[in-house]
């Protein structure tokens, strides 16, 4: 679920990651099938949505990055990992200002670091920082360029994993283009899935 003053949005997420090379390099893909939405008058209006309501449902845009480890588990580093990714102009609901018939890519490096606290528990902060690029439909600034940023902790133990994270990007437009998003996550730990942030 994710709700802003104005709009309250419920979604479905699918991820699927492949790894290679020993877990070093993974290729991703990620969308959102369906989400609902419901946007009171004033924020469809802001947005400029052509949706009588502004309510629905909609699909969203397929991502696809490639992750490369860098650094792991190496005395006095943290955790490193690259990643590029590109998102594509797949989404729906384009009137309703749902999604954009746009596509854009990214460059980001994240960072993280296992501390035990000597009980069940290890702790996990983490950070990211990059680049996002996508294209827009005002003609005297064909594309709008972000920096990315995110910052995070995870608690961990055998069974369960509980991330606290914000993130978001800041564009140069100052039109709508620096969104700040608070996650929480809960997941039980199976096999050796482990715990991952995104």
């Amino acid at each position: 679920g994710h709700w802003s003053r104005g709009d309250k949005t419920y979604d479905t997420q699918l991820r699927m990651s492949v790894p290679f090379c020993s877990g070093k390099v993974a290729v991703e893909a990620y969308v959102v099938p369906l989400e609902f939405y419901a946007m009171d008058t004033v924020t469809r209006d802001i947005r400029a949505a052509r949706d009588r309501d502004g309510k629905g449902y909609a699909g969203g845009d397929i991502y696809f990055s490639t992750i490369v480890e860098l650094v792991r588990n190496k005395k006095g580093w943290p955790d490193l990992a690259f990643e590029a990714g590109l998102r594509t102009a797949s989404g729906t609901r384009l009137g309703a200002a749902r999604f954009t018939d746009a596509p854009g890519y990214y460059f980001d490096l994240s960072a993280g670091k296992d501390i035990s606290t000597g009980k069940a528990i290890t702790v996990r902060p983490s950070g990211l920082l990059g680049f996002y690029s996508f294209q827009t439909f005002d003609v005297q600034q064909l594309q709008n360029d972000c920096v990315l940023y995110g910052l995070g902790v995870d608690l961990r133990n055998s069974d369960y994993c509980l991330s606290a994270q914000i993130c978001g990007y800041s564009g140069y437009k100052k039109n709508g283009d620096q969104p700040l998003v608070g996650r929480f996550t809960m997941q039980s730990i199976r096999s050796s899935l482990g715990c991952k942030v995104s």
